[in-house]
């Protein structure tokens, strides 16, 4: 398994992010969520997947994939000023969305 992991890891690492591509708002958090919480987690690899989710987080944050971010994933994006919203109350209603869904589990 750590085999796998690695080689994955390697491949992970050996592709140009294509904003454009590869990366949308329905698989933003997704990527982000595996990138940063792997053992790929070099932040030169998620940083890129970061930036796009600050860019357009209106519309990524209200995906049903934000509801699976993990607790560091959901803190690191909160964390950046440069998150593109229309006021601090809309980030504070998802996030307690994003709560009461983890809650559940």
């Amino acid at each position: 398994m750590d085999e796998l992991l690695r080689i994955i890891c390697k491949q992970i690492s050996d592709l140009n992010f294509d904003r454009d591509r590869l990366i949308q708002n329905s698989n933003a958090c997704f990527i982000f969520n595996v990138l940063r919480n792997t053992q790929c987690g070099e932040e030169r690899l998620w940083e890129p997947v970061l930036s796009y989710i600050c860019q357009n987080a209106s519309a990524i944050l209200k995906q049903n994939s934000f509801l699976e971010l993990s607790t560091d994933s959901l803190v690191d994006i909160l964390r950046e000023d440069s998150l593109a919203v229309q006021s601090e109350l809309e980030v504070f209603k998802l996030t307690m969305k994003w709560g009461m869904a983890n809650l559940r589990k």
